[in-house]
């Protein structure tokens, strides 16, 4: 078998002569086996199967928004009454609310995580207006 750079399928043009191709000659490449058919099941050496990556990835995914949600304090949720197996209580309004969709959670993510930024800022500066106070009145009053 001669040795070629070329893929395999190509490895006997190597060896044709110009004189040697003629229109009668057909050179077919070769085709790969066909694939061999799956019956349905997949055998455990091989990956699982699409639908089931897809609904591992979508149960995380829903139990993120699930732990976002709850993160926000005003999206908190928790059991009405113990009876109630549907239905939820907003803590600081005690009112029943509906499920919230992925759109509002984000969003009420976004405002909370904004709300924090100006609450650090503030408490930022107020630290800065006491440890100026601090130094002030180290300076008034020195240590012994």
């Amino acid at each position: 078998m001669p040795t070629s750079s070329g893929p395999p399928r190509y490895r006997d043009l190597d060896r044709l002569t110009p004189l040697s191709l003629s229109s009668s000659m057909v050179i077919k490449p070769e085709s790969p086996p066909a694939p061999a058919r799956n019956s349905g099941r997949h055998k455990p050496s091989e990956a699982p199967p699409t639908r089931t990556i897809e609904k591992r990835y979508y149960t995380q995914l829903h139990a993120a928004f699930i732990e976002l949600r709850d993160s926000i304090p005003s999206m908190r949720v928790a059991m009405a009454k113990e009876g109630e197996k549907n239905a939820t209580k907003d803590p600081q309004e005690g009112t029943p609310k509906t499920i919230v969709d992925k759109e509002a959670i984000l969003c009420r993510a976004t405002e909370y995580i904004s709300l924090l930024e100006e609450r650090n800022r503030s408490l930022l500066e107020e630290r800065i207006v006491l440890q100026s106070t601090i130094a002030a009145f180290e300076m008034l009053f020195p240590r012994y």
